[in-house]
């Protein structure tokens, strides 16, 4: 799960999105399970 709650490094947070959206092993699927499904079965949010 992609982890946003280091405000110290605030300014950091979209450079750190962009690296790990660059990462060519990591299939589209695996993308959204670490920046949106992950924190959506954490909360247990029912869409």
């Amino acid at each position: 799960m992609y982890g946003s709650d280091a405000m110290v490094w605030f300014h950091d947070i979209e450079k750190s999105i962009k690296q790990l959206d660059s990462y060519v092993f990591l299939i589209d699927e695996d993308k959204r399970t670490i920046f949106y499904y992950n924190a959506l079965n954490f909360l247990i949010i029912n869409e």
